[in-house]
């Protein structure tokens, strides 16, 4: 079954943001806590390890739904920023 580990970069509340929408596609195993950066700002970074849901298993694209999910992602976080 398809597990990636992936971190997320931002404020803690647009990760926890990210995590809810992550667990659409995928059952999210492991959350660690919200590490802040060194700088004084609020950006800090989350590791996670996800497995992708069985019913997406099944469907054809699975490739493209992530890469389209993702590039999703992506682009919200830059709107925000």
């Amino acid at each position: 079954m398809l597990m990636l580990d992936i971190r997320l970069s931002g404020t803690q509340e647009d990760i926890n943001s990210a995590i809810e929408r992550l667990k659409i596609t995928f059952e999210v195993l492991e959350v660690s806590v919200f590490y802040p950066n060194r700088e004084t700002s609020k950006l800090g970074r989350v590791y996670i390890k996800v497995r992708l849901l069985k019913v997406l298993l099944q469907q054809r694209s699975i490739v493209s739904q992530i890469i389209n999910y993702f590039t999703f992602i992506s682009t919200q976080c830059r709107i925000k920023a």
